[in-house]
């Protein structure tokens, strides 16, 4: 079990190339079909005050054209130096319909992290939050400012019972099976106190699927929710987060208040999300 196909989303941002050498090395490892999808805006202003086409929008089209060519040549450089088998396309960002057909193709999205309060990223913040609730994929989001590694040795699991929780979980059987060590955290609130999650069920599906896997529970949080994750996973050196996006679950309130925008916000290791 693996990801024979995985597309990776590539822009005109300054860490567009760094999404790319890791999907390159991640194709590389699980021997993946590799589809590139450069994305980018239309012009702000396409007509002038007499509905021609302003003199503006055919610059930023040009801009556009000559942009994506180059990431196409840079892209298909780097692709074949990895020896991997490729395609390519290019979307704007407002076909999302479009980019979601193509990506429901695929076994994986790769995606870049927003850069905090820079301008120069193409994509803007909602397009993958719209995209992750409706792809019907796990999505592995990737730090903008960190090289990370294609293969993950200690893998955090947020586990809370919920449906999203258990997508994720099963998406991420063939990162979860090759790790060394897979810890699964369950945070409790007081709701939770008369529904037990069902850590022996979750613990037991891993075992049979032959993970390696320790599980934690946090029945008191010290501090925010995101923050606390992030804690345990520098304490525990993981270099990857498991996790359902934009859930709902009764079971556990740690998923509630935009923990999902949250950890995609103060990320520092790839997560992988599913919904």
């Amino acid at each position: 079990m693996t990801y024979p196909s995985v597309v990776v989303f590539l822009d005109n941002s300054e860490s567009s190339k760094h999404r790319l050498d890791f999907a390159l090395r991640f194709a590389a490892l699980h021997q993946s079909h590799l589809t590139g999808i450069h994305l980018s805006y239309g012009a702000l202003l396409p007509f002038d005050p007499y509905g021609q086409v302003s003199g503006v929008a055919l610059e930023w089209e040009l801009e556009v054209e000559k942009k994506q060519k180059e990431s196409k040549e840079y892209f298909t450089q780097q692709a074949k130096s990895a020896d991997i088998n490729f395609d390519w396309t290019c979307f704007r960002d407002t076909d999302m319909e479009q980019v979601l057909t193509r990506a429901r193709v695929a076994d994986l999205a790769i995606v870049g992290q927003m850069a905090t309060g820079n301008n120069d990223d193409e994509i803007n913040r909602s397009f993958f939050s719209h995209f992750t609730i409706n792809v019907g994929k796990p999505v592995l989001f990737v730090p903008y400012n960190q090289v990370v590694q294609s293969q993950f040795a200690k893998v955090v699991v947020a586990w809370n019972g919920g449906r999203e929780s258990a997508r994720a979980i099963t998406d991420a059987l063939p990162l979860l099976k090759a790790a060394r060590i897979v810890s699964v955290m369950t945070i409790v609130s007081k709701k939770d106190q008369s529904d037990e999650l069902p850590d022996v069920d979750i613990a037991a599906f891993l075992a049979r699927h032959k993970v390696n896997v320790e599980m934690e529970k946090i029945e008191k949080l010290p501090s925010e929710a995101a923050d606390f994750i992030l804690s345990r996973i520098d304490l525990k050196s993981a270099d990857l987060l498991v996790m359902g996006a934009f859930g709902r679950t009764r079971f556990s309130e740690f998923i509630l208040g935009g923990m999902t925008r949250s950890m995609l916000k103060k990320m520092i290791v790839p997560v992988l999300m599913s919904h």
